[in-house]
């Protein structure tokens, strides 16, 4: 909405707020909300708590991320999001030498700011 009508997210909010406007809610039961997340989770098994708000989101629901939450443990029982995060394999290399290979990353989150911050390191002092 915000960028529709051309202004920053903070500005509509604070207008918002000073006049009282609120994004309600939807109110649907549980039961309904487990049977969403359930043929959710039959399109997509491995899918996580923001995938499950986007898809009710794209059905114009606006649920809480609290009851998305506490839905998904109901249909999927306790501990399964904790239990499908597998430990990322990371690739191993060889260094030979010092300044044979150097790694960069970028950090852009600040961009809007103006800020944009970059690293680097040598790898071979890294092993």
């Amino acid at each position: 909405l915000a960028r529709a009508l051309g202004v920053e997210r903070t500005v509509l909010k604070k207008q918002m707020d000073k006049y009282g406007v609120t994004r309600a809610m939807d109110n649907i039961s549980d039961e309904e909300l487990d049977r969403l997340i359930a043929e959710f989770h039959a399109d997509r098994p491995d899918s996580g708590l923001r995938y499950l708000a986007g898809r009710l989101r794209a059905r114009g629901l606006q649920i809480q991320r609290e009851r998305i939450r506490k839905a998904a443990k109901r249909v999927y029982g306790p501990g399964s999001f904790a239990a499908r995060q597998a430990k990322i394999a990371r690739r191993e290399f060889v260094v030979e030498c010092l300044n044979a290979l150097w790694c960069g990353d970028g950090h852009h989150k600040l961009i809007k700011y103006g800020i944009v911050g970059h690293g680097f390191i040598e790898a071979y002092s890294r092993l």
